[in-house]
């Protein structure tokens, strides 16, 4: 399967809170990859992946991405997405991290 990079949200941090992603023009592919980088290795903190699906009122948790082992900052899922909202919990406040979104 081959990804395309469609989204990306820099230098983001704790204190920024909730990012939302709008692919309501991209509700066509329906496989995502999620990469994130972090400016610095974190001490603690979990991503947590929400999506909103075309017509639904409201957002559903689909995984969280643990930011402090790099193993584990890549998530696959298939969906069909209309929003994505990142919701960091317990990240380092002097760290940034940022999100990249590919799509198939």
């Amino acid at each position: 399967m081959i990804f395309s990079y469609k989204y990306s949200i820099l230098d983001l941090m704790a204190e920024d809170g909730a990012s939302t992603v709008n692919l309501s023009d991209w509700t066509h592919c329906r496989n995502h990859q999620i990469k994130i980088k972090v400016s610095a290795e974190p001490s603690a903190g979990t991503l947590t992946v929400q999506i909103k699906s075309p017509g639904a009122a409201e957002f559903d948790t689909i995984g969280s991405i643990t930011l402090n082992d790099a193993r584990q900052r890549l998530m696959f899922f298939t969906g069909n997405a209309e929003y994505l909202r990142f919701v960091p919990i317990n990240f380092d406040t002097d760290k940034k991290y940022s999100i990249y979104g590919y799509l198939s």
